[in-house]
């Protein structure tokens, strides 16, 4: 059975054999086919250090809630950088 919908960035999601649950912060796709993502669970309360983020692949993955979706935000990013002239002595 194939899904429907596909896991985007952002999206909080729990893998279901070892019920981890996280953020996907990065999506793969391999030559063969195969989506990976990469999930980053939360640090716990009173941590500062985050836990070690994991992959799995997309089709096991069960979505909890999905990411808002982002407005699109139009700014000058500056451009490409004008070559600097070096200094002749």
């Amino acid at each position: 059975m194939k899904k429907e919908t596909k896991v985007e960035l952002g999206d909080i999601v729990q893998d279901p054999i070892s019920d981890l649950t996280g953020t996907v912060v990065a999506i793969t796709e391999w030559l063969v086919g195969c989506r990976r993502i990469t999930i980053q669970p939360k640090a716990k309360k009173g941590e500062v250090v985050y836990p070690d983020s994991f992959n799995m692949d997309e089709p096991i993955a069960k979505i909890i809630k999905r990411a808002k979706p982002k407005k699109e935000i139009k700014k000058n990013t500056g451009g490409p950088i004008p070559i600097m002239k070096r200094w002749e002595h």
